[in-house]
């Protein structure tokens, strides 16, 4: 529970210092709301916290995800299916996939935030020595 209301902090923060005054009313959420789960007009979800819509509001042409840190910069980061496909299909499309990891400091009122750019060529790159472990759906 600890981690939902960090990580929907995480992307309020992100949202409100760093998107949504670069893209205002373009910016869509959907992390940690319903359209999380919406199909886009690719036939996929958004697999990201935040797109950039077009005119046709169910494309996006930026993708944005948000991670969050307690105190340091995390060794590493958790990328679900949805995200890692959408990154992929994006750098395909020459769109941007970019990650924001957003570091809550004890001791500093405002957290810090690291940024990938580039997560979508990253992405591309990716095999099973670039992973730390991975979680393997069961049908018990």
């Amino acid at each position: 529970m600890i981690d939902q209301v960090l990580a929907k902090e995480a992307e309020d923060y992100v949202e409100r210092a760093i998107l949504r005054p670069k893209h205002g009313q373009s910016l869509v959420r959907a992390g940690h709301t319903e359209r999380e789960f919406v199909l886009l007009s690719d036939g996929a979800v958004p697999g990201a916290d935040f797109y950039v819509k077009e005119e046709n509001p169910k494309r996006g042409n930026c993708f944005y995800e948000v991670k969050s840190a307690i105190n340091n910069a995390p060794a590493s980061i958790r990328i679900t299916r949805a995200e890692f496909t959408r990154a992929k299909k994006c750098h395909g499309e020459g769109l941007p996939y970019e990650i924001y990891v957003v570091i809550f400091l004890k001791t500093a009122p405002t957290p810090k935030v690291l940024h990938i750019p580039d997560f979508a060529a990253m992405a591309v790159g990716l095999t099973i020595d670039h992973t730390v472990a991975f979680d393997i759906a069961l049908d018990l």
